[in-house]
């Protein structure tokens, strides 16, 4: 039997590197939420999928249809490449992709938009100025926005560890729910769907971190953007694992 050859450590860190941008690009993908809320949901499009020549077993017709002839001059494909593409989880954190944001940043955004949206509109019943009453106010509109942006700044601040810990309080309950199971097992069991979630968080052990409104809300939303989603198959959560780090 042949020996194996050894890869070199340069072409091995190549390798590397080159495998974790490929799962960076695939993760970003899949976080990219604004991409498969805008995909097609036609069922002609999973038509003409499944009768394409990568159709499974199961929707092709005949008998001998199962296996699909090889080429003499398409090489045999290595047993390890056979197996399912699957994305590690929890994701490693060189392989997660940077924000374009902090979480300070968008705290900053939405604190600013609900001020504005709760303040009483001053413009609606104000009369004509002049243009020299106009210039001044305008000046001084500059210097309200100076204030009011380290205004905004300072209470961002004071919000984010706020926000930082209800979301680890949040997460580690969800992780809590995580059957353990090692690396190679993770892709063979069903991942949560946006129903187990709302079962977790309405949880008793959830009571302190999501008011029940908010969940109700979150149900109808949801049901809304997944309304032809068929249910998922599992009918309960699993109980907590020993586990419970966050991811």
């Amino acid at each position: 039997m042949a020996r194996r050859q050894l890869v070199p450590t340069a072409l091995r860190d190549e390798l590397t590197e080159y495998s974790s941008l490929l799962r960076a690009l695939r993760t970003t993908h899949t976080l990219d939420v604004g991409a498969h809320l805008i995909q097609s949901q036609d069922p002609s499009d999973h038509e003409s999928d499944s009768s394409g020549p990568e159709a499974t077993p199961s929707t092709s017709s005949g008998p001998g249809s199962n296996k699909r002839k090889r080429s003499p001059t398409e090489p045999e494909v290595p047993h390890w490449r056979k197996r399912d593409q699957w994305t590690r989880w929890p994701i490693p954190a060189k392989d997660v992709p940077p924000p374009d944001w902090t979480l300070q940043d968008e705290i900053g955004t939405i604190v600013k938009q609900t001020l504005a949206s709760i303040e009483p509109e001053s413009d609606s019943d104000s009369e004509s100025l002049s243009a020299k009453d106009e210039s001044d106010a305008d000046s001084a509109h500059d210097g309200d926005s100076d204030d009011e942006d380290a205004y905004m700044q300072n209470l961002a601040e004071l919000i984010t560890p706020v926000v930082e810990n209800y979301l680890e309080s949040v997460l580690a309950l969800i992780c809590a729910h995580t059957i353990a199971r090692s690396d190679s097992m993770q892709n063979r069991i069903e991942p949560f769907d946006w129903r187990d979630l709302v079962n977790i968080l309405g949880s008793p052990a959830a009571a302190h971190l999501v008011d029940e409104t908010i969940l109700q809300t979150v149900i109808t939303r949801m049901q809304t953007l997944f309304e032809t989603t068929p249910a998922s198959t599992s009918t309960s959560i699993p109980v907590p694992s020993s586990d419970t780090g966050a991811p």
